[in-house]
């Protein structure tokens, strides 16, 4: 009798060891997972996150702005230069027109945001306006961009890719720094400047789709905008452009309606050498 009591004595004995033991393996177990496990933690919405939501809209059918369409910033005095003339607006009138938009509370927009616009991707500001400068001529660089950095406006730069360091147009080393800038979007205006209406199949591609190409290489950005020199165009023409990859394409056309059917047919506002300040302001809305 005896012998059984303590035969069942060292039975539970034996047991409460094996429960302590299992208790701390389980401990250490545990203890060990919730070190090899990292922490979750709740991150809240990236800042660009939360600003895309709050300027999400919906898709707009059209857009209403001026597109102002410049060509050389400069003095023509040689009166049989009539067509430099009236492509000419001295350094001074164009310095007052910028100071004008600066003081009056415009907002130059780009080409990018026209179309983030018409997607219901942006909130266009309240007085927005376009700026574009065709050609690619050497006062782009000199007198132009020295404005735009003091009242820190945008503009989009319509470049003849075929032109560059040629007498009176930008040099390599100009084009680059003002690609650099982010106020300048530099945009296509074809290798040599034909009446693309006239132009087609192999040559058409060329003045097109090379220039994309030829300012994608030099500038190291995506190219994205055209121009069609001296406004000449067709549907062939826009067939070629769209193809080639842009998004856009302006025209001489006047107008400051744009509607998002005709992103390859954009209007603009032509600034005319001899436009004085009273006739400039009366050009915007």
């Amino acid at each position: 009798m005896k012998q059984a009591i303590f035969y069942i004595f060292g039975i539970m004995l034996i047991f409460a060891a094996y429960l302590t033991v299992g208790d701390e393996v389980m401990k250490k177990t545990q203890n060990n997972t919730r070190e090899a496990m990292p922490a979750i933690k709740i991150e809240e919405p990236k800042e660009d996150q939360k600003t895309v939501a709050q300027t999400s809209t919906t898709p707009v059918k059209s857009v209403h702005l001026p597109i102002l369409m410049y060509h050389y910033i400069r003095t023509v005095t040689d009166l049989r230069d009539p067509v430099g003339i009236d492509l000419s607006v001295p350094a001074s009138m164009f310095e007052e027109q910028m100071k004008y938009l600066d003081n009056a509370g415009y907002t130059t927009i780009t080409l990018d945001d026209l179309v983030a616009t018409w997607k219901g991707e942006k909130t266009l500001p309240k007085k927005p306006i376009i700026m574009t400068f065709d050609d690619g001529y050497e006062d782009l660089y000199t007198i132009v961009f020295p404005i735009l950095k003091k009242y820190n406006l945008r503009a989009t730069a319509y470049i003849i890719a075929g032109f560059i360091d040629k007498p009176h147009y930008l040099t390599s080393e100009q084009l680059k720094e003002l690609s650099q800038s982010p106020l300048v979007t530099i945009a296509a205006h074809t290798m040599q400047h034909p009446n693309l209406r006239n132009t087609t199949g192999s040559k058409l591609i060329d003045e097109v789709m090379g220039s994309k190409k030829w300012l994608e290489n030099f500038t190291e950005k995506t190219i994205l905008h055209f121009a069609y020199p001296s406004g000449q165009y067709n549907k062939e023409t826009i067939r070629a452009v769209e193809k080639a990859g842009y998004i856009t394409s302006v025209t001489t056309e006047p107008g400051e309606d744009h509607p998002s059917t005709k992103p390859f047919a954009i209007t603009r506002v032509r600034i005319r050498g001899a436009v004085t300040l009273e006739a400039f302001q009366k050009l915007l809305p």
